[in-house]
């Protein structure tokens, strides 16, 4: 069971270390949709 904890803390450190790179994309898309406008 303790081995487990650390794999699912291991997903959740890279899910998190890929929101900056997602919100950095999504602002992007967002700034060329108001550029384009």
């Amino acid at each position: 069971m303790t081995t487990t904890q650390p794999e699912h803390r291991a997903q959740a450190g890279d899910f998190l270390s890929r929101i900056p790179f997602l919100i950095s994309s999504i602002l992007e898309s967002t700034n060329e949709a108001i550029y384009r406008e």
